[in-house]
């Protein structure tokens, strides 16, 4: 396995042990290490669980955190291009900012997670649950959000342009002022949905 991290970086000594259990195939079940500004390319966070952990500005660029338990953690600004957080626990945690294209979340749980301003371009989201999550501005070109939960989500502004939204649950969404431009929303839910200003869709 080849590892990225410079571990002179590390902050936390709480830190450089969950990396030795994780390196050892362990899986960890920790809460409120901080993980900030690392590089931890190459680690495998499949199934450990991670509560509450500070992962802001974090590499974690085409890792496997697949069944993670990750409830409150925050990574905003993190690199996550091409992770695999399929079926993992997300629930209300802070992706602001963070660069998760090509990411795969199907299944996983988003529930009141915080998306605003993420670019989430060509993202996997099938059958997660997004109920109550933050989604203004954020950016979902070509994402795939077919049977997804989105149920009260805030897309205020959001970027669907050619997304997937096949049979998805956007009942009581707030979808003002998004762009819905050649995205497929056949069987999709809009009952309750705020619709004002929204661009590209056609009932």
């Amino acid at each position: 396995m080849s590892y990225h991290i410079k571990k002179s970086l590390i902050k936390d000594p709480k830190a450089s042990a969950v990396l030795k259990l994780i390196e050892e195939r362990q899986k960890p079940n920790v809460v409120s290490v901080n993980f900030s500004g690392l590089d931890l390319r190459g680690y495998c966070f499949q199934g450990v669980t991670l509560a509450k952990c500070n992962f802001q500005n974090t590499s974690l660029a085409g890792v496997d955190m697949s069944g993670a338990f990750l409830a409150d953690s925050d990574m905003t600004w993190a690199q996550l291009m091409g992770t695999n957080f399929s079926n993992a626990i997300l629930t209300k945690v802070n992706f602001s900012y963070a660069d998760m294209r090509d990411a795969n979340l199907s299944g996983a749980n988003l529930q009141e997670a915080n998306l605003s301003n993420s670019i989430l371009m060509n993202a996997t989201l099938g059958n997660a649950n997004l109920k109550l999550a933050n989604l203004v501005n954020a950016n979902l070109i070509e994402a795939s959000l077919s049977f997804a939960n989105l149920s009260e989500a805030n897309l205020q502004m959001a970027d669907l342009r050619l997304a997937a939204l096949v049979g998805t649950n956007l009942i009581n969404a707030d979808l003002r002022n998004a762009t819905l431009e050649g995205a497929t929303y056949t069987r999709a839910q809009f009952n309750g949905a705020n619709l004002a200003g929204v661009r590209g869709y056609f009932i």
